[in-house]
């Protein structure tokens, strides 16, 4: 198993198998990511929340993957004035605020141009689903 990896959480789940019941498509239309309170964090399915979020924006693309059906890939660009902070842990957020995945993420720091560096960094977990039908993006 990979070491780095998402999940969808229960709120997820529920959301996905509400679709599939003839409901309306899981939303996504936000990434959070935080520094995991200093510590590398394990994604549960139980997670609603990060464990100390520090920054959230909207998502640049949510695609299928080029070469895996099952595979969606969200993506979101952080500009160079973002940042200060080290990045342990990714979410992702649907229409409704919830927290529909989560995974951890290489620690990784994330600093400002006023640091006397910067960097744009891009952030893409994928997430396995069974119905990639099942997930739009929303774009606000």
């Amino acid at each position: 198993m990979s070491r780095f990896f998402m999940l969808l959480t229960e709120a997820g789940q529920r959301r996905l198998a509400a679709h599939m019941a003839g409901g309306p498509p899981l939303q996504i239309t936000h990434m959070a990511v935080g520094d995991g309170g200093g510590v590398a964090v394990n994604p549960t399915e139980s997670r609603t929340a990060l464990v100390q979020e520090v920054h959230r924006q909207g998502l640049t693309n949510l695609a299928v993957h080029g070469s895996n059906a099952n595979w969606v890939v969200a993506e979101t660009i952080l500009a160079p004035t973002v940042g200060g902070w080290y990045i342990r842990e990714v979410g992702l957020i649907d229409a409704a605020g919830e927290l529909v995945a989560y995974g951890n993420f290489p620690d990784s720091y994330k600093p400002v141009l006023s640091e006397g560096s910067g960097k744009e960094l891009i952030i893409r977990p994928i997430l396995e689903v069974s119905d990639t039908a099942a997930i739009t993006l929303v774009v606000d």
